[in-house]
């Protein structure tokens, strides 16, 4: 049957990445579209537009559910429950790449703001089961306003459909996170140089030490969205470790606003900005409260080096979630051992200016250096000494959030007072969706603030959202929203 000119257009436009429906369908994936998505009960439409591709000559069975998830039927992944709820909508015959049909509806048996999730199973009647496959999964609403905004994420790529952020860009049907990835970062920048450090310039010092560090968000590759840091490794220098205990020891990590500026004056060969570093008063660099992130007892045992040279500190009792923006506040507080002494371990250090100890990268208190007594409680030290270095350590973060911000979409009337949004998505267990709106008054540039609820647009012609969503660094598993509609009257 023939496919109406708009369809076809959204058919052949709407691409994500490289992928477009007439791809999916060529590479003979099974492909749902229904049309509209959200419509008004006050004055439904008694049948849905729907567009069927897949391989033709097929078997195909289209069922609906209220509850989404994600289900394997005789081989094919369905994101439906398959809860008490499921319908059968429709069995029959895929009579070529497209089929345009209609799906009857009853609007006085819908439940309102309630999404319906429609799915279809294909399979080759001459193989049997084992060829099944499942189509993406399209939904619709019925709803109690008078109209509705809807954001449909079936087609991305299509210029009415542009989505700003960081989401699975490989998923053509739905806005979906990025499945949680672990990632290993060595957090020195461009000009560092290894350089031969010694006692007492040591954060694993049994008399006694407090260090901060300052890492910034380039050198750390931010992207600009929270990761979670679960790891930190240091590396011993020339790779020598010996055993060594300590009865207190603590890390701490927070965020700051110093971010040190290395750049060289190419006249002087000193620093261009030399006081953009940390202050040599602790709390002065501090944001935010710090979190202790291990406290307790740390051995150093050689056989815990690993084959990247480096060896790791405790394990975290709790992770730090670092916003991805701020430069990254590192410390060590290492308090003195009853029998004292000097460092057994010392660490690999890089100077970010050789020139200066400026702009400081590091703030440092160490038993009997520069006037420090030994030994030292590092609690209670407030200040210390500043210098251009960094320690040579491998940080590993999980990120798990996607935060994705859509366009500005107008409502049908002049000053809509809009209502609940209705979310069509699946949240596994394990993961979470979080939705903000704002509005723009029509033809100004006048925003308001983000808010957990689309009331903040009332009266406004264009709403928009941003959503976070994090997904399960455990399971893998990940969330998404097949479609969002925010009703008004």
């Amino acid at each position: 049957m023939e496919i109406a000119p708009l369809t076809r257009r959204l058919l052949i436009g709407g691409t994500l990445a490289t992928l477009s429906l007439i791809d999916v369908a060529a590479a003979q994936q099974p492909v749902l579209l229904l049309t509209p998505r959200a419509f008004s009960r006050q004055s439904p439409p008694t049948s849905l537009g729907m567009v069927m591709a897949g391989p033709g000559g097929n078997i195909f069975a289209l069922v609906a559910d209220v509850a989404p998830g994600r289900t394997n039927v005789l081989g094919g992944e369905f994101d439906l429950a398959f809860s008490p709820s499921l319908l059968a909508l429709s069995v029959g015959v895929l009579t070529g790449n497209y089929q345009q049909s209609s799906l009857p509806l009853v609007p006085s048996s819908l439940p309102a703001s309630v999404p319906i999730y429609c799915q279809y199973g294909t399979w080759d009647v001459a193989q049997g089961f084992s060829t099944m496959q499942a189509s993406n999964l399209d939904s619709f609403v019925g709803h109690d306003g008078t109209g509705a905004v809807t954001f449909n994420f079936s087609y991305p790529g299509y210029p009415a459909y542009q989505y700003e952020g960081t989401f699975d860009k490989t998923v053509y049907s739905r806005l979906q996170a990025l499945p949680a990835v672990v990632r290993t970062v060595r957090p020195l920048p461009p000009e560092a140089f290894p350089v031969l450090m010694s006692s007492p310039l040591e954060p694993l010092h049994p008399s006694g030490a407090r260090f901060q560090f300052a890492i910034r968000a380039s050198d750390l590759g931010a992207n600009g969205i929270p990761e979670t840091l679960t790891a930190i490794r240091w590396k011993p220098q020339f790779g020598v470790v010996a055993t060594e205990s300590f009865t207190q020891f603590e890390l701490l990590a927070g965020h700051s606003s110093v971010v040190p500026d290395y750049s060289i004056d190419p006249w002087s060969a000193l620093p261009a900005f030399p006081f953009s570093g940390l202050d040599t008063q602790f709390a002065q660099n501090q944001s935010s409260a710090p979190l202790a992130i291990f406290s307790g007892s740390y051995t150093v045992q050689p056989q815990a080096l690993q084959a990247s040279g480096y060896m790791p500190f405790p394990s975290l009792q709790q992770p730090f979630v670092y916003d991805g923006q701020s430069t990254l506040l590192l410390e060590t507080q290492c308090a003195a051992n009853a029998s004292g002494g000097t460092p057994a371990n010392h660490q690999s250090v890089y100077s970010m200016v050789l020139s200066a100890p400026t702009p400081h990268a590091t703030v440092f208190a160490a038993a009997g250096l520069n006037g420090i007594p030994s030994p030292m409680q590092p609690a209670t030290t407030a200040a210390g000494t500043g210098a251009s270095i960094l320690p040579d350590w491998e940080l590993e973060f999980v990120r798990t959030t996607s935060v994705v911000t859509s366009p500005f979409r107008a409502s049908a009337i002049a000053a809509p007072d809009y209502l609940a949004a209705i979310v069509a998505a699946y949240t596994p267990p394990g993961t979470s969706i979080s939705i903000e709106y704002r509005g723009q008054a029509s033809g100004t540039s006048v925003l308001t603030a983000w808010s957990s609820s689309p009331d903040i647009a009332d009266s406004m012609l264009q709403i928009q959202f941003r959503v976070r969503m994090e997904s399960n660094p455990v399971t893998g598993a990940v969330p998404w929203i097949d479609a969002l509609s925010i009703p008004y009257q």
